[in-house]
């Protein structure tokens, strides 16, 4: 693996193709969704729902940064909570500039190896991060298994959890990366799948105080369920961060049991509290990094 820094000015490049590929896709929505009723969506729009959204991701992110720190306590070199910040949020902004969001594994390492980590040893943390996130999303699917009804839902749903899963052995199964994993302190291993189901339930809410916002009646499990079948599919998207794909499945998904003129809206503002925040958030956290260096 070939660890370097980004440069600046490719960063800078690569976030305005992001920025445009984010509003094209955003507008080609709306048109298609509302066309003359943008007005009255934006303006019938609840700000309860909004800030539920917005809180949603706040204590992801942070459950996330502490659930990063105490694994790398588990691995014997703890990382503080917002240094663990800055690597996950570097890794949102790598990923929706990157194809299959492959950009921000080699940056993590990269910020990992100046507190000392081995290259096996940073991307065994890394992956650890990984494999708790999905331990409450493999305990939840037999509750998401009874919201597909539709049988093509059935095969983006296999598809995306297949993937993932061979992606993960590949690595895990590298010698030098299974014997870094195995010397994780047992307690504090599962003190991090712990702090994932709360992360994670708060992570699959966000589609929910959307829907709120929108004045959208929703069941809570349904929506919790829909977005789970949702996030799958974005991993391991050939488009950087899934931008395109990722709104076109939404798009499929949710047309189908909603207003049409609900749609774009709605699937626009779940990417941004959902992943797109993130990345922005990530792409002044790196510029900030690269200015010091």
């Amino acid at each position: 693996m070939e660890i370097k820094k980004p440069s600046a000015e490719g960063l800078k490049k690569a976030f305005a193709l992001f920025l445009v590929a984010y509003i094209t896709v955003s507008f080609i929505l709306l048109v298609w969704s509302l066309g003359g009723e943008l007005g009255r969506v934006i303006s019938g729009m609840h700000l309860p729902g909004i800030l539920g959204a917005s809180m949603a991701s706040v204590t992801f992110i942070l459950l996330d940064s502490l659930r990063f720190s105490i694994l790398s306590r588990g691995l014997g070199n703890q990382l503080g909570l917002w240094y663990s910040l800055e690597i996950i949020l570097s890794g949102f902004i790598l990923a929706v500039t990157t194809p299959f969001g492959s950009g921000g594994l080699p940056y993590q390492v990269w910020l990992l190896r100046r507190k000392g980590y081995s290259i096996p040893m940073a991307v065994a943390l890394i992956m650890l991060r990984g494999l708790v996130l999905f331990i409450p999303y493999v305990l939840m699917l037999p509750v998401v298994y009874r919201h597909m009804s539709a049988g093509v839902l059935r095969w983006i749903f296999y598809y995306a959890v297949g993937i993932a899963v061979v992606v993960m052995l590949l690595i895990i199964l590298r010698k030098d990366i299974r014997g870094a994993m195995a010397r994780i302190r047992i307690g504090d291993f599962f003190l991090a799948v712990l702090i994932s189901f709360p992360a994670q339930v708060a992570y699959l809410s966000i589609l929910f105080f959307v829907f709120a916002s929108l004045d959208i009646p929703a069941d809570y499990m349904e929506t919790l369920s829909t977005q789970l079948i949702l996030q799958l599919t974005t991993y391991f998207s050939p488009s950087p961060g899934g931008v395109g794909i990722a709104e076109a499945i939404s798009a499929f998904v949710l047309s189908s049991g909603m207003d049409k003129s609900h749609v774009g809206m709605a699937i626009i503002l779940w990417r941004f509290f959902s992943a797109y925040l993130f990345a922005i958030l990530g792409f002044f956290v790196v510029m900030k990094r690269l200015s010091r260096l």
